[in-house]
């Protein structure tokens, strides 16, 4: 498996990459309308789709004891808990802490430095999806107050197979027949409400990577409950006479993953890491039928997507394949610096391998590495970048494996200036290949990646 930056992400904050240097650009914008779509969202990256149920009866106690007293007709089950999705944690954080539901000095710490009156945290905003689950007879049964009125009387039961939450997509027939519920949420931002009304799937999922956050709850890990989008905005752009189809899918108009990709090209219906070089985000710069764009905004009440067309007087650097990225500054495992060119010498490629010791996929790749290094050594240089914790542990791995070519290092600190964050690196280990020019002519991810890069070099080298 790849390893991902994080497995979850509590509080999702887009961050703009300026992928061009723009001077007193002429813009026009393009509206392109969407229609809203329900089918199978498994072409977008499961982070713009999939949402998780935890119950605080262990973290907030008196909290889950207000909750639990606040339904009625809550069914008997031999095992049950009260769980919750929450679209916006730093708001309930704050609930907790003005309600005296809590007194946890971490959650305080976490709202230090957080403006609540310019974010509206005292407008009540109804942003909390409420279950009930348990074992019933050997199986699990998850109820869902759909309609939001304290009560589970009138909703439906849902009753799953036994041995069903250790891998829920195994049953395919049984998963791809579960019903779709309403789920609504509003979000409140730059003083204004937003109301999204969407379908989606509940299951239960013991075994899903989240669930290891709760460590020491085996109760929550048992009957870990998780939903999945199963509806998202779809049109249509046309550039140059070159038609593109435009797909959006994310819980808010600011986390968005956006698709745009040629008419002619289809997705990958069970992969979505292949489609991620379709992947675009708002305030993203780039280019289509050499015409480049900035996404501007999506605008819900309408469901339209407005682009802004851009004259560029300055070069155009991105991160995506068949763009150019700028000649970064790197450090050295010693804390000297250096540039991606000034490593280049007379290459005509340049591999970038971004890795940690951390990642075993990453250490998996080691030997195909020193292949290609002793294959192509004439006209190709390779330039690890370790994203780690310590240089001393990333010298030590790369001197024991005999990882000669040049080596980086970059903290793992979440720098939103970094080289990882500026050229979107989401998985360990990615692989971009480029030409002389700095142009992206391979992005790969994982063994399989580099694979395909293998076979690039072999044909053109």
């Amino acid at each position: 498996m790849l390893k991902k930056i994080s497995f979850f992400v509590l509080l999702i904050v887009a961050i703009p990459f300026s992928g061009c240097e723009v001077k007193n650009t002429d813009t026009t914008s393009l509206k392109i309308s969407l229609e809203k779509q329900v089918g199978n969202t498994n072409v977008f990256d499961y982070r713009y789709t999939d949402f998780h149920f935890t119950s605080n009866y262990r973290k907030h106690p008196r909290f889950y004891a207000h909750l639990k007293g606040s339904y009625k007709k809550i069914p008997v089950f031999d095992t049950a808990l009260i769980s919750q999705s929450i679209t916006d944690n730093r708001r309930f954080w704050y609930m907790l802490l003005k309600k005296g539901f809590s007194k946890d000095s971490i959650l305080a710490k976490r709202l230090e430095g957080v403006n609540t009156d310019s974010l509206g945290f005292d407008i009540e905003v109804d942003n909390a999806l409420t279950l009930v689950t348990g074992i019933k007879n050997g199986q699990q049964l998850v109820i869902v107050d759909v309609n939001k009125n304290y009560s589970f009387d009138a909703d439906e039961v849902q009753v799953f197979p036994k041995g069903f939450s250790e891998n829920p997509e195994q049953d395919s027939i049984f998963f791809n027949s579960l019903p779709l519920i309403d789920y609504n949420y509003e979000i409140y931002a730059l003083k204004k409400m937003d109301t999204y009304k969407r379908k989606a799937i509940i299951y239960p999922f013991k075994n899903h990577d989240y669930t290891f956050s709760y460590f020491g709850d085996s109760l929550n890990k048992k009957l870990h409950v998780m939903g999945k989008l199963k509806d998202y905005w779809q049109g249509e752009l046309q550039v140059s006479n070159k038609k593109y189809n435009v797909l959006c899918q994310g819980f808010n108009k600011e986390y968005l993953q956006i698709l745009i990709k040629p008419d002619s090209v289809k997705l990958d219906q069970k992969d979505y890491i292949k489609n991620k070089k379709f992947e675009y985000a708002i305030r993203d710069t780039f280019s289509l039928s050499n015409s480049k764009f900035v996404i501007d905004s999506f605008t819900l009440s309408s469901s339209e997507l407005i682009l802004r067309k851009l004259n560029l007087e300055h070069q155009y650097f991105g991160f995506r394949q068949g763009e150019t990225i700028k000649d970064l500054e790197l450090m050295d495992l010693k804390g000297k610096t250096f540039t991606i060119s000034e490593s280049k010498q007379d290459s005509k490629y340049i591999l970038l391998d971004f890795w940690g010791t951390w990642c075993p996929p990453c250490l998996e790749t080691t030997p195909l590495l020193q292949e290609i290094h002793m294959k192509y050594s004439k006209n190709l240089k390779i330039i690890s970048l370790a994203y780690d914790n310590s240089s001393e542990e990333v010298f030590s791995y790369t001197t024991e494996n005999s990882m000669v070519w040049p080596q980086a290092f970059i903290e793992r600190i979440g720098d939103p200036n970094s080289i990882v964050q500026k050229l979107r690196i989401d998985y360990f280990p990615t692989f971009l290949l480029l030409d002389e020019k700095l142009r992206i002519v391979n992005r790969s991810i994982g063994i399989e990646g580099l694979r395909e890069i293998d076979a690039y070099l072999t044909k053109k080298l």
